[in-house]
């Protein structure tokens, strides 16, 4: 209960002063208060103790905030991270089609977007040399236009996940099947090659068969 105390001055009796209250209960908004409070403390949770990267950024792609996963991904400091663009901080490789993604997402031709960069992360093992597949996701708020509460993008949502080694086995899983391919055309070739060999050489059998020893 919250109590509004005002001081009214009565004119019937002179001088005297009638104190009063307005009561309101409150208690309701206590009540969306502490559910915002526990909203909030859950999705700080869920935004920090995520296995990927996330970072939120604006529509020019100024980021705002990162995530620890993130952080430890990149091998560098919030500071370094935060505040820079997010093309400063992958660098120069593959940011067009990057750019046209967020273009896409932010016109609202495209729900959400997925694209592949590669990043050089200097000094970092056993490659500097890191493959992201990250997901692009408007990030929306409610403006109120006259009566009605509509929704617009603000921002973007980037979801980072650490491809490299999923690339590298992919890339080793191609190179056996070439390999087999080659054993298998190789294979072939020997099969084909021997039945010609044994045609030569039973024909040679009967040749020798057919003359003594010695015969010129």
């Amino acid at each position: 209960v919250q109590a509004h105390f005002r001081n009214f001055l009565s004119i019937e009796n002179g001088a005297s002063i009638i104190r009063a209250a307005v009561i309101r209960n409150v208690s309701s908004k206590r009540e969306l208060e502490g559910e915002l409070e526990q909203t909030k403390r859950q999705v700080a949770l869920l935004f920090g103790d995520t296995p990927f990267g996330i970072a939120l950024a604006d529509k020019d792609g100024i980021i705002s905030e990162v995530n620890p996963a993130l952080i430890k991904m990149l091998g560098r400091k919030k500071s370094d991270i935060v505040g820079a663009s997010i093309f400063k901080t992958l660098g120069e490789t593959d940011c067009l089609e990057l750019q046209d993604k967020m273009t896409k997402v932010l016109q609202g031709s495209a729900a959400g977007a997925r694209c592949e960069v590669k990043v050089d992360l200097s000094g970092s093992s056993p490659s500097p040399e890191r493959i992201f597949a990250i997901f692009i996701r408007p990030m929306k708020s409610l403006a109120s236009d006259s009566a009605l509460e509509t929704e617009y993008i603000s921002g973007l949502i980037f979801h980072f996940f650490d491809t490299t080694e999923w690339k590298n086995l992919e890339l080793q899983f191609e190179q056996a099947q070439k390999m087999q391919a080659m054993g298998q055309l190789a294979g072939g070739i020997a099969h084909d090659f021997n039945n010609i060999l044994t045609g030569i050489l039973g024909f040679c059998d009967f040749l020798l068969a057919r003359h003594n020893v010695g015969d010129p």
